[in-house]
């Protein structure tokens, strides 16, 4: 809700901007509300001093003196600033070395009224602004004159403002009828006082010819009148048609000076600070607010997977413990089933490790016979007589299969049990025949999981044949093979039946 307070000669009015334009308030603002403040006084005033080319903080000092000696009575008083005035004065007329530069002073001398009414009705001001600042930022066009008089006829007065090389140096409040026969009238007399006035100034000189007098700029309707036009021209005053800003103003809006007065202060902010302060806090709370929320939700997001992972953790450390607790019942329950039973404690652990080592890790007898009757027992193999087996538990230290070969050369793997077999061959078989039936059974034995073939005779015969002596081997009836089982993978009842396909496929050529 935008809340304007238009502080005229005619005492003060409060406006609010609503759908429709802007209405005039009944009521007082609420205290929270800011206000923009528009002033239209006869007091406001320019004055134009000179400078030594200070910088920095003596500058401020001397300013701040200058602005007190010219406006003791009132705090509503500022440095303009007016750059780009400054900046075409300075390139139009080059400045000597050390020469003084010219600062532009504002104030309103009559300002105790309005510190009355915000006092009164303790307002929080958002900004303020004199209409002879609006009228002089809008002769800061660049496509207007350098030298030109600003004038805008209103109920509460009839103002006028000069600009010479762009810098407001004159405004003032002249008297306004509400007669429209007369106001033409009044108007031209009125420029023509203000003339008057600037060449006993000696801003404007006294023999200028007519036409070069000011050009006049007439903001409001009243500058469409053609009586106007008429009675300008004929006084030898130039009429300049009004800016395309101003114009684009006064087509969207019934009051165009509020609507300016809210979106801009020309040359910067007229209120002291500690009027606005309530206004500055709350523009700096919304920021403040958003920023805070930024950042808690970053911070949350950032500790959103730290916390799931603690989460997790405690989840996790729960079950561990639940499991803890379980074992130590299991404990603790064993403990009493031990001292139920009336027995050692280190005899019972030396029966299970017993049992556990002696009984339930060697593999199964039955699975290893089965395997051994199905690669003897195979179709169209040499009939075979099994002599002797022997299925034997060794001791750890003992060398495998009754050999020189230790049993560290079995690393990492533990034996369980050594079988012995011994068959006897069948007599008046050739040689070859011979070593082939045995390298047969050999590498079928050898495919046989969890096993290692230590006494292989097909191996035996092949370095006899290496070395020239393969009629002893010949005359031996019996072969006999060691298999030595490791801890690996158990023989399955299923692996019986792959090894018949594997020796089946071992007899094709």
């Amino acid at each position: 809700m935008s809340i304007l307070l238009h502080f005229t000669m005619h005492g003060a009015r409060y406006w609010q901007h609503r759908k429709h334009g802007w209405q005039p308030c009944d009521e007082p603002p609420r205290t929270n509300d800011p206000v923009w403040v528009l002033t239209d006084l006869a007091g406001e005033s320019f004055v134009d001093v000179e400078v030594p080319p200070l910088h920095g903080r003596d500058r401020r000092d001397l300013i701040e003196r200058q602005l007190a000696a010219h406006f003791p009575d009132t705090t509503w008083r500022t440095a303009l600033r007016v750059r780009s005035a400054e900046r075409r004065q300075r390139h139009a007329v080059p400045a000597a070395p050390m020469a003084t530069m010219r600062c532009l002073l504002f104030g309103i001398s009559d300002g105790k009224k309005l510190d009355a009414e915000l006092d009164a009705r303790n307002v929080s001001i958002a900004a303020l602004n004199a209409t002879s600042l609006l009228l002089a930022g809008i002769g800061q066009d660049p496509q207007l004159p350098a030298e030109l008089f600003i004038v805008l006829p209103e109920p509460s007065g009839l103002r006028i403002v000069f600009l010479q090389h762009h810098r407001p140096l004159l405004t003032r409040l002249a008297p306004w009828q509400a007669q429209a026969e007369t106001q033409t009238q009044t108007l031209v007399e009125e420029i023509g006082r203000t003339c008057r006035h600037l060449e006993s100034a000696h801003i404007l000189p006294r023999d200028q010819q007519a036409a070069a007098t000011p050009p006049l700029l007439i903001l409001g309707r009243q500058a469409e009148h053609a009586e106007l036009e008429t009675a300008l021209a004929a006084a030898n005053y130039t009429l300049l048609a009004s800016p395309a800003a101003w114009q684009r103003l006064q087509d969207n809006s019934d009051r165009p000076l509020f609507d300016l007065a809210m979106r801009k202060q020309p040359f910067g902010q007229l209120a002291p600070l500690a009027r606005r302060r309530h206004h500055l806090a709350a523009r700096l709370r919304k920021p403040a607010l958003a920023a805070s929320l930024l950042l808690a939700m970053a911070g949350t997001a950032a500790t959103a997977g730290n916390f799931m992972e603690y989460r997790q953790l405690q989840q996790r450390l729960a079950e561990q413990q639940a499991t803890l607790q379980q074992l130590n019942a299991a404990i603790a329950m064993l403990d009493q089933q031990h001292a139920d039973l009336e027995t050692n404690p280190a005899l019972l652990h030396q029966t299970i490790r017993l049992h556990a080592r002696e009984l339930a890790a060697p593999p199964s007898f039955a699975r290893y016979l089965h395997a051994l009757a199905a690669i003897l027992d195979e179709p169209g193999q040499v009939p075979l007589r099994l002599n002797r087996l022997e299925w034997r538990l060794p001791d750890g230290q003992a060398s495998l299969c009754a050999t020189s070969m230790p049993a560290a050369d079995t690393p990492n793997q533990e034996r369980l049990a050594e079988v012995n077999i011994t068959m006897q061959l069948p007599e008046a078989r050739p040689a070859s025949s011979r070593a082939a039936t045995l390298q047969g059974i050999s590498s079928r034995l050898a495919r046989l999981p969890g096993t290692r073939l230590v006494v292989d005779p097909a191996r035996a015969l092949a370095h006899a044949t290496l070395q020239g002596d393969t009629q002893a081997d010949n005359r031996e009836p019996h072969a006999n093979w060691c298999l030595a089982l490791v801890a690996g993978e158990p023989l399955e009842p299923a692996e019986a039946g792959d090894t018949n396909a594997a020796n089946a496929a071992d007899q094709q050529p």
